[in-house]
């Protein structure tokens, strides 16, 4: 980015990666700090967040999905989805509405 002549007028401090957030079974969160001149600070934020994300898919590096993974204890039966789980509930939920007196 510093080699750009665009942005690097714009840059103050060099990205660095800051330290790991977070880690998961899914993800490792990261956190990054650039610091750019107050008049264009957001537009340099977005084009280095691009490049960092081109360069991870680039190198081959996926992002974590939002999807939810439900693991089961028993290895014998599998675990229910949770639209399985979520309509489960739902009878009880209107039997229980039904039975408040009125």
């Amino acid at each position: 980015m510093l080699e750009d002549p665009e942005l690097a007028p714009e840059i103050i401090l060099p990205l660095k990666l800051q330290g790991m957030a977070d880690i998961t079974d899914g993800a490792i969160v990261c956190r990054l700090k650039i610091t750019a001149k107050p008049a264009r600070a957001s537009w340099v934020q977005r084009e280095a967040l691009k490049r960092v994300y081109a360069a991870l898919e680039g190198s081959g590096i996926a992002f974590a999905s939002g999807a939810v993974t439900v693991k089961s204890p028993d290895p014998d039966r599998p675990a229910p989805s949770a639209a399985a789980g979520a309509a489960a509930t739902l009878p009880l939920r209107a039997a229980h509405m039904t039975e408040i007196p009125g």
